[in-house]
């Protein structure tokens, strides 16, 4: 039983998901009286290779928003250009357009979404969680603005979770039993 579980450990495989699931949490800024603010809670998956957006649901105003079917969202790189001298950003953008069954959102391509990465960084898609947004407008169809900032949050695959608490319960098992 060793050997089987030494050669499980050793043979080498991916384990980079393709799909991520990531929380932003924040407030939106009423930009008519400057004054009112709503929290913001998103729930989204991106696919790391094709940039679309997998699911989207957003908490906003005491409404629950999702994803539009006929519109897929994508996260997109729009710059490379430093912030500040010599400090390496990628700026980021994301269209998803959700929906409450009687008005969307429409989200505006004027990124203040940053993710500082120093070189240290390839896909950006990869460590969203190290991003923040500081000014991302978006708009109801009945022409109300806001604008969102916030921070993100990786949120933890369920099936690794799943796998810790089968092993940990193993080993409790196997001591109990000794």
């Amino acid at each position: 039983m060793k050997w089987i579980l030494l050669i499980v450990f050793l043979v080498p495989f991916n384990v980079s998901a393709t799909v991520i699931d990531y929380r932003f949490t924040g407030a939106a800024l009423d930009l008519i009286d400057h004054k009112t603010t709503y929290d913001v809670l998103i729930d989204f998956s991106v696919d790391t290779e094709t940039a679309l957006l997998t699911s989207f649901e957003m908490n906003f105003q005491g409404e629950s928003w999702a994803q539009n079917p006929g519109f897929p969202g994508q996260v997109s790189v729009v710059s490379t250009v430093p912030d500040v001298p010599r400090v390496e950003v990628f700026w980021l953008k994301w269209d998803p357009q959700p929906t409450n069954g009687q008005d969307t959102l429409f989200f505006y391509g004027f990124p203040e979404w940053k993710l500082y990465h120093y070189g240290e960084v390839a896909n950006p898609l990869l460590h969203l969680e190290k991003s923040w947004i500081s000014a991302s407008v978006f708009e109801t169809g009945g022409g109300d603005s806001f604008i969102l900032d916030g921070q993100f949050a990786k949120v933890p695959e369920p099936a690794s979770l799943s796998l810790l608490a089968l092993g940990l319960a193993a080993i409790g098992i196997r001591r109990r039993f000794r």
